[in-house]
C-alpha cells in the first residue's frame, strides 16, 4: 500500500441504518469480540493513508446511538441526515466533508475488501473517473467510488425513489453524462454468486462461522475466506436460500 497522500481529498460514506426490515441493528450484532460495524471500520483503517476521512452516514434518529456505539473510534465522523432519501443524506454529509472523491461502502459488509477498494481508488484518480467498480466480486465484498461532481449531477437528477434509496442507480443508467468504469478482479476473486454479506438470520450465522475460524483479532483477508469456503463448501448452504433485493 503507498504512503503517499492523494491530493485529491477522499472520504468514504459508510452507509448504516439501524431500523432494518430484515434484520434489526445488524449493524451491532457481535462477530467475535467486536460488532459487525466494528469490523468494517478496522477493514476501512487499513487504508488510512490514502483516505482523509471515514464517515458513517445514518439516518438522523440512529446517530446518537451509533456515537455512543463507536465512541471508541477518535477519528470517525457520524453524520446524521434524511432516513428514506439516501441519495439526500450523502450529498448533505458531502457540503459538510467537501471531498472530492467518495467511497460508497454500507453498514452490511464486515468483509469489505480493502485491496480491491485501493485498487479501484486509485485507478479511479488515474483516469479522472467519475464512477469506478469491481463487478463480480462476491456480495458484500465490493465498493463504489464517486467523484463529488457525479453526486451533486445525481442529487439533481434523480427522481425515482430507487435511485433515492441506492445512490448510484442513477450514474449507471446515464453512463453517457458521467466517466464509468467496470473492473474485473483476478479469476480467483470472480465470484458473484457468493453471499458474503448480511440482510437476514442465515446470512449472519455463516458470517459468524467465518468469523469464529478465521478472526485473530486483525481484519481476516478475504482470500483467507474463500479459501475456507472451497475447503468447507457445505456452509454454503446455510444462506443459499436469501434473496437478495434487486437494485437497477
Amino acid at each position: 500500500m503507498s504512503s503517499k497522500k492523494l491530493k485529491e481529498k477522499t472520504a468514504v460514506f459508510l452507509q448504516v441504518r439501524l431500523n432494518s426490515d430484515r434484520l434489526k441493528e445488524k449493524a451491532f450484532l457481535p462477530l467475535q469480540s467486536k460488532s459487525i460495524l466494528q469490523h468494517i471500520i478496522d477493514r476501512l483503517l487499513l487504508a488510512k493513508k490514502l483516505i482523509d476521512y471515514i464517515v458513517v452516514v445514518c439516518p438522523e434518529e440512529d446517530k446518537i446511538k451509533i456515537q455512543k456505539h463507536l465512541k471508541s473510534y477518535s477519528d470517525i465522523i457520524i453524520f446524521g441526515g434524511e432516513t428514506d432519501n439516501v441519495l439526500k443524506r450523502y450529498y448533505d454529509a458531502n457540503k459538510l466533508i467537501e471531498a472530492d472523491i467518495i467511497i460508497r461502502a454500507t453498514g452490511d459488509n464486515p468483509l469489505v475488501d480493502i485491496p480491491h477498494l485501493i485498487k479501484a481508488l486509485n485507478f479511479h484518480i488515474k483516469i479522472k473517473n467519475d464512477y469506478t467498480i469491481f463487478k463480480n466480486l462476491p456480495l458484500g465484498t465490493g465498493i463504489e467510488v464517486i467523484s463529488s461532481y457525479a453526486l451533486t449531477e445525481t442529487f439533481k437528477n434523480a427522481d425515482k425513489k430507487y435511485q433515492l434509496e441506492h445512490v448510484t442507480p442513477y450514474i449507471r443508467e446515464n453512463k453517457e453524462r458521467f466517466k464509468t468504469i467496470f473492473l474485473e478482479p483476478e479469476k480467483f476473486f470472480q465470484r458473484p454468486d457468493l453471499r458474503l454479506t448480511v440482510d437476514e438470520e442465515n446470512d449472519y450465522k455463516l458470517m459468524d462461522i467465518i468469523y469464529h475460524n478465521l478472526y485473530k483479532n486483525k481484519p481476516i483477508p478475504l482470500k483467507e475466506v474463500l479459501l475456507f469456503l472451497d475447503k468447507n463448501q457445505k456452509l454454503l448452504s446455510i444462506n443459499k436460500d436469501v434473496k437478495q433485493i434487486k437494485v437497477p
